[in-house]
């Protein structure tokens, strides 16, 4: 017997992308005024809801980052923009919920700093029903998977996976900044054809 393929048919996957930044901005996030996050614990996002355009330079890797899915992994002609960005602040002990980015496309988060503890989980709500105990976990067994950035690394993900971060479990701030976008532009076929030109 031998296994010719392996096709993950309903595949939510995570790019994760290390950053050319030399200028780190985790100073400048320390100084952006946060606003408590509704129902979180130790948890504060940014008043700016469109942070990116005050870091330009993140902005482009970000962008070129986002491109290089779209082209090289998705294979779609299409543009896209950035609709929401903001940072969030994760005290000692804080964490947040469980959630998804709904009405969006395609996500993002860049952690310009490292601590063992600064974790993000996500679910795999498409898995099959069976508990069983594998013998190695994988991809195509986990419930859930969880990720632990480097210094400077951008995770890209659908919108529509649920995730969460993790307890700060360290004696330092957390800060993360966070993306979601939509197509523009002219895209889809036929029936299902959309102009976003609203951007």
């Amino acid at each position: 017997m031998k296994l010719i393929s392996n096709i993950p048919v309903v595949a939510n996957n995570i790019f994760v992308y290390q950053l050319n930044i030399y200028n780190n901005p985790l100073k400048n996030f320390t100084k952006e005024e946060y606003i408590p996050t509704p129902n979180n614990t130790y948890s504060y996002q940014s008043n700016n809801k469109n942070i990116l355009d005050s870091y330009l330079l993140l902005q482009k890797e970000i962008k070129d980052s986002v491109k290089d899915v779209i082209d090289n992994v998705y294979k779609y002609d299409c543009n896209f923009q950035i609709t929401r960005s903001w940072l969030t602040k994760t005290l000692p002990s804080g964490s947040s919920d469980d959630h998804s980015h709904s009405n969006n496309w395609l996500s993002g988060i860049y952690y310009p700093d490292f601590d063992p503890s600064f974790q993000i989980q996500f679910f795999n709500d498409f898995k099959d029903g069976f508990s069983m105990r594998p013998s190695e976990y994988n991809i195509f067994n986990s419930w859930t998977w969880t990720i632990t950035p480097k210094k400077n690394t951008l995770i890209i993900f659908s919108s529509r996976l649920r995730h969460k971060v993790l307890e700060n479990t360290s004696t330092k701030d957390r800060y993360s900044l966070a993306f979601n976008l939509l197509p523009s532009g002219v895209f889809g076929n036929e029936d299902s054809q959309v102009n976003l030109n609203i951007f």
